[in-house]
């Protein structure tokens, strides 16, 4: 994000780092996506800062930890060839960083970091919404749309819902352009209670609350082909994407 320049996000206390081996892909083949240019699905990316919000905590451990790298490794070599100014890596726990521009120093960052803690959602949503909310008040021509992709389990240890349906009334108070704020939730496991937790998120919490739908929800199945990547990038953005339902 062109506002932040290289700068750490939070902290993490002292312990072993985590370095799983890295995943084996072809997600910059040409049968996958094309180069950034009007004719390619993916150009849109381009009007967004886009941030990955990364669930770490204990849950995450073992196989959903390597389901999530790939995860990561799919979104990171796709969001970087058009957020050219570099995206934002948060965790739930651990110290992330602004502005990586290469997906390998992604991935190098996500290596370093041992799934442990809780999943404090709402605090990790409300740490990047809040001051992102202040800048867009003072200056909304001026300031970026922002897309957060969420890669987590689904199961919180507080209220997400409440901190989306918080800043969705402001941005509707401030009247915000629909696109101003997504968050995509990209699901890892298939724990049927946290489907259908993030698919209220998705599907009906904005309708409870009567504010605008900001929330998308896709499952990470293993793949991640040209369908999904549209899907889990565009999804909370794109009406055209929202309404996609997703399957391997």
């Amino acid at each position: 994000m062109a506002h932040q320049r290289e700068k750490p996000l939070g902290s993490q206390g002292g312990g072993s780092t985590f370095l799983p081996e890295l995943p084996s892909n072809n997600f910059g083949s040409a049968n996958t996506y094309t180069e950034p240019g009007s004719d390619d699905r993916y150009s849109f990316l381009a009007e967004f800062d886009t941030i990955l919000l990364v669930d770490d905590s204990g849950s995450m451990a073992g196989g959903r930890w390597r389901d999530t790298a790939n995860a990561v490794s799919a979104l990171a070599e796709l969001v970087t060839r058009y957020d050219t100014d570099g995206i934002d890596v948060h965790f739930l726990n651990a110290r992330g960083r602004c502005n990586m521009t290469k997906p390998q120093e992604i991935m190098g960052l996500f290596r370093a970091t041992k799934p442990q803690g809780g999943t404090p959602l709402a605090k990790a949503l409300d740490n990047i919404l809040k001051p992102y909310l202040g800048v867009y008040a003072r200056d909304p021509e001026h300031c970026k749309p922002i897309n957060i992709i969420v890669i987590t389990d689904g199961e919180p240890t507080d209220d997400p819902e409440s901190t989306i349906i918080q800043y969705a009334t402001r941005l509707d108070k401030l009247e915000a352009a629909p696109r101003q704020v997504g968050i995509q939730f990209v699901q890892i496991g298939n724990e049927p209670g946290a489907t259908e937790y993030l698919k209220y998120l998705d599907d009906v919490l904005y309708e409870d609350s009567k504010t605008r739908d900001m929330v998308d929800t896709v499952p990470w199945m293993g793949v991640s082909g040209p369908e999904w990547l549209l899907k889990a990038t565009l999804g909370a953005v794109c009406r055209r994407y929202d309404r996609m339902c997703y399957k391997s």
